[in-house]
């Protein structure tokens, strides 16, 4: 299966991803970063994102080091299309220590209705600058 560039934020500022997760990585930055991992919406094609920077566990959308906009939409889950870019990121970047955060970020609550009220938006916790 071919990798390819994705879009320019000018032409693609935000997308909705499926059978997504979340990965930690060390290696990539100066510190531990998240990406977000999953199967882009329209195309049905694999996608990994840039290091998360913000991320909202109420609404499911996270904004990335490059400025895009991700939406998580549905359950969490595993695509074999996103799996795949992400093993090929990890291999190209030397990616070490990798583990699914996606339970610390959105615990699971399978039997108790999602709370409305106030939005948070807090920073994921990362180290030093970022590649893109």
């Amino acid at each position: 299966m071919p990798l390819w560039r994705i879009s320019p934020i000018a032409e693609e500022p935000s997308l909705i991803l499926h059978d997504w997760c979340v990965y930690e990585v060390d290696g990539v930055h100066d510190g531990p970063s998240r990406h977000f991992v999953g199967t882009k919406s329209g195309e049905w094609s694999g996608r990994v994102s840039s290091r998360i920077e913000t991320f909202d566990a109420t609404t499911l959308r996270g904004v990335t080091a490059s400025g895009r906009v991700y939406q998580l939409a549905g359950p969490r889950g595993s695509s074999s299309d996103g799996e795949y870019v992400w093993a090929a990121y990890c291999r190209i970047n030397n990616a070490r220590n990798v583990r699914n955060v996606s339970d610390e970020l959105v615990p699971r609550l399978p039997h108790a209705p999602r709370k409305r009220g106030r939005r948070h938006e807090a920073p994921i916790k990362h180290g030093g600058g970022d590649t893109g």
